[in-house]
């Protein structure tokens, strides 16, 4: 977490509905911390990626298994441990200034796991499945 401000803009600003409370390069330290608490083994891959000017486009995959509880990161508060392991797959956008990440927009399709491991719903999710 030491050099996060080599790779985050002094400004960074998420547009992630995960984001933590806290905003900016320590809000995004938090939640990679706090991530890495609850599931430590998880792994990342990208599947594909685009550049055109200052953004840069990430198709993700992570695998994981969540081994605590997270303590950042809204909506997954109330998820608990479990030994399954998950994947979940994501778009990434980046917006790149001087070399740093200044913006990012990150969207997962994580509304069916937070709600079948007990956590709240994500915003404009219905409770269950299907309803």
């Amino acid at each position: 977490m030491d050099i996060a401000h080599q790779y985050y803009a002094d400004n960074f600003c998420s547009h992630t509905p995960l984001h933590p409370e806290q905003s900016g390069v320590e809000g995004q330290k938090e939640l990679l911390a706090d991530a890495a608490r609850a599931a430590p083994k998880s792994r990342q891959q990208i599947l594909h990626i685009a550049a055109e000017g200052d953004l840069v486009f990430v198709h993700i995959q992570t695998t994981f298994i969540q081994e605590g509880k997270a303590q950042t990161a809204r909506y997954f508060r109330d998820a608990e441990p479990h030994e399954q392991e998950e994947t979940a797959k994501g778009i990434a956008l980046y917006r790149i200034e001087e070399g740093k990440i200044a913006e990012q927009w990150i969207y997962h399709n994580l509304a069916d796991y937070v709600q079948r491991h007990g956590a709240s719903p994500m915003p404009g999710q219905a409770r269950e499945v299907g309803e």
